[in-house]
């Protein structure tokens, strides 16, 4: 991979955390606010900013990140087993381990704040355990967010099967075959199924795409001008037929999470070919950090955020929200500051080494 392909992912990296973490920020969570319920979907133009954030920031940073995982992983020359076993050695440093640690925190975080509340803790063992793949009602593990984790790396242990169906029935079979049952899964309002071959989808698209040795520059580069045009279309798009077909809204949010790939790619290779640009390696360093933290404590900090600003129109709760997005991320940054600052070791466990 040359260095300007480099740059350019790495310079994309801390955008999509950001969206992220504003789809979470923003999503319309009903709170128990000091013994009363607050419904966010009351307040209609805080229900107008959610529909924004699904139609043009909803799925499309992890669904970029699976891609670029999948490129990422299959650079460096034909995958033989001394490769991939090199390989799978590094991941289990940098997805492994930060994944059972943050799902720790993230138990220990809920069941200590329960205990607190009640002096009682109502997981049992079992749940514990269970949690540390998926929960009892829907297909994500303690830290939500890590759900990304768990599929790249089921990803990864599956690219053996992978390179075999290539010699067999060639690369672009499977990825489409992957790709069609991913769109029809994205119409079913499926749970886990959807997690699993989204994830297998865009990785193993960006993987074939580093197997053929392609430029991703050069392959997003034919439709730098149809991305930047077909992005706001395709998200408006959702946004106007969501009110009234669920499996049209979704074919399109599917199309245009494949735009948002190109989109991303076109934009950065942009700033750094025109202006130079460069990753912050503060930024760069704190992105799985805060990935991997942010989800944990969500809801207490929106609840304290309706506590302190006690926003009571459509408009308050909007600019109290924005509010909190800056600040949560600030904090985050700080935390990740004074661990990395002070406890280089543990910022190294929690990042998978990916520490600045």
């Amino acid at each position: 991979m040359d260095q300007t392909t480099s740059r350019v992912l790495a310079l994309i990296r801390w955008p999509l955390i950001m969206c992220i973490v504003a789809v979470h920020v923003f999503s319309t969570d009903t709170l128990q606010v000091s013994g009363g319920i607050v419904r966010l979907e009351d307040y209609g133009l805080f229900r107008g900013l959610w529909h924004w954030v699904k139609g043009f920031l909803s799925e499309n940073g992890v669904a970029t990140f699976f891609f670029i995982s999948g490129y990422l992983f299959f650079s460096g020359g034909e995958m033989t087993k001394a490769r991939y076993l090199s390989k799978v050695k590094r991941r289990f440093h940098s997805l492994f381990v930060p994944y059972v640690v943050w799902n720790t925190i993230a138990i220990a975080f809920v069941c200590g704040i329960e205990y607190v509340a009640t002096r009682g803790v109502s997981a049992g063992g079992r749940d514990v355990v269970s949690g540390y793949l998926m929960n009892s009602f829907a297909g994500y593990p303690h830290d939500a967010p890590m759900w990304f984790i768990r599929e790249l790396m089921l990803c990864v242990l599956l690219v053996p099967f992978f390179n075999y169906v290539i010699v067999r029935r060639g690369g672009w079979f499977i990825v489409v075959l992957l790709g069609a049952v991913c769109f029809y899964l994205y119409t079913r309002e499926s749970d886990y199924m959807l997690l699993l071959f989204s994830s297998l989808f865009f990785f193993y698209f960006g993987g074939l795409l580093s197997i053929r040795n392609i430029n991703l520059l050069d392959f997003f580069g034919k439709w730098r001008v149809q991305c930047f045009i077909l992005y706001p279309v395709l998200g408006l798009a959702y946004m106007v037929v969501s009110s009234w077909s669920y499996e049209a809204a979704m074919l399109i949010k599917c199309c245009n999470m494949l735009v948002v790939i190109a989109l991303a790619i076109n934009l950065a290779a942009y700033l750094v070919e025109k202006y130079d640009f460069r990753a912050n390696k503060f930024l760069t360093g704190a992105a799985f950090f805060v990935f991997a933290s942010h989800y944990i404590a969500l809801y207490h900090f929106k609840v304290v955020l309706m506590k302190v600003f006690h926003p009571a129109t459509g408009l308050g709760v909007v600019a109290t929200f924005i509010t909190g997005y800056f600040l949560l991320l600030g904090c985050l940054l700080g935390l990740y500051y004074l661990i990395t600052a002070f406890m280089p070791r543990a910022a190294g466990l929690l990042t998978g080494r990916r520490a600045a």
